[in-house]
C-alpha cells in the first residue's frame, strides 16, 4: 500500500470508489483531524488480479508483521 499511488493513477473514478468502499469502513472528523476505519476483510471482495499485485501481497504482509 506504500506504492499505491503508482496504480491508484492509472484506475477509472468509478473503479477507484469501489476500491475505497470496499477497504475503508468509515471516515471520522475531528478537532482537524481525519481517522480511517479500514475493513478488516475488504481484501476478501477484491477482483483477484487486484488481490494478487505484488503491491497488495507486500501490504497484507506488512500488516501481518504489524498485527503480530
Amino acid at each position: 500500500m506504500r506504492r499505491i499511488a503508482d496504480v491508484w493513477k492509472q484506475l477509472f473514478p468509478a473503479e477507484q470508489q469501489r476500491i475505497a468502499q470496499l477497504l475503508i469502513e468509515r471516515v471520522d472528523f475531528r478537532d482537524g483531524s481525519l481517522d480511517i476505519h479500514w475493513r478488516e476483510d475488504g481484501w476478501i471482495w477484491l477482483d483477484p488480479s487486484i488481490v494478487a499485485h505484488p503491491y497488495v501481497e507486500e501490504a497484507k504482509e506488512y500488516a501481518e508483521e504489524v498485527m503480530a
